[in-house]
């Protein structure tokens, strides 16, 4: 830039601003990326660790201690969509000023957590927060699953499983911002049959409801467990007559040959209902 001082100085002076803001901003986004390149590391390695892991868990490129206490955490939304990672990745960044160390990376739609420990209490505020800002952000339900504490990398490895099943059940039949696994009931059950199995399990029971009732046979034989089995009280719910409540339950019956108001006969029905959205 020529001219004269006077005349020159101010704009070279918001060129120079501007210059000083386009380079913080690219060694921010240099910044970023390899904290982004890391976490990808980190959580990969837990995710697929050595067969033969080291003494003290932590010898790796990044040095990093899998020995230090951690929370795994698993993040989805309910319905699988296509979305901006960064969007995510910005969210959890504006709501971490209270944490140590932590480590996420989305993989396959999956948002991945390495949180070094910190209070049950601080943990769970902080997951229905990101819950609440990342649903209502993409206005999708986005739900957690919380694995138990980890203190290597092989046990971080089994705790990110639990995770796993946590979120699973979470989505399917608890539907709140965290569950963790320590937490799980029948989920702790249904949520370690193997996939092929609850295939073979819901097809036995639930291949002959034809596509178009599933769902309404479902909420009603759902909805019968949850009444304490009362009809009167299911139908009041469902604001539908008595006799048209009975009536689907007898539709079941038809279908399936089991009678919902058997004991035995309502848990097969009933698992075999869960199950069907574990598939």
């Amino acid at each position: 830039m020529t001219g004269e001082r006077c005349k020159v100085e101010k704009n070279g002076s918001i060129i120079k601003k501007m210059t000083e803001i386009l380079i913080k901003e690219d060694f921010i986004k240099d910044v970023n990326l390899k904290k982004h390149d890391r976490s990808r590391y980190i959580i990969t390695r837990i995710l697929n660790p050595p067969l033969v892991d080291t003494p003290n868990h932590y010898s790796d490129v990044f040095y990093y201690d899998y020995a230090t206490p951690h929370f795994c955490l698993i993040g989805e939304f309910k319905t699988i969509f296509n979305f901006h990672y960064e969007e995510v990745y910005r969210i959890i960044s504006t709501n971490t000023h209270e944490l140590d160390e932590i480590i996420y990376v989305i993989i396959d739609h999956k948002l991945y957590l390495f949180v070094q420990k910190i209070n049950t209490h601080q943990l769970n505020s902080w997951l229905k927060l990101l819950s609440e800002k990342i649903s209502s952000h993409f206005d999708v339900p986005f739900y957690f699953g919380v694995g138990p504490v980890s203190q290597s990398l092989t046990t971080a490895n089994q705790s990110f499983e639990y995770a796993s099943n946590a979120l699973q059940w979470n989505k399917v039949n608890e539907e709140k911002p965290y569950l963790h696994f320590s937490d799980l009931d029948l989920g702790l059950l249904l949520t370690s049959i193997d996939k092929k199995r609850i295939s073979l399990i819901k097809n036995k029971i639930l291949q002959s409801i034809p596509s178009k009732e599933y769902e309404e046979l479902k909420k009603i034989l759902l909805t019968y467990g949850e009444m304490n089995k009362s009809i009167n009280r299911s139908a009041e719910k469902l604001y539908i007559h008595k006799n048209s409540f009975q009536y689907k339950l007898n539709k079941i019956t038809q279908y399936t040959g089991l009678n919902p108001k058997v004991l035995n006969d309502y848990v097969y029905l009933y698992i075999a209902f869960l199950l069907e959205d574990l598939a």
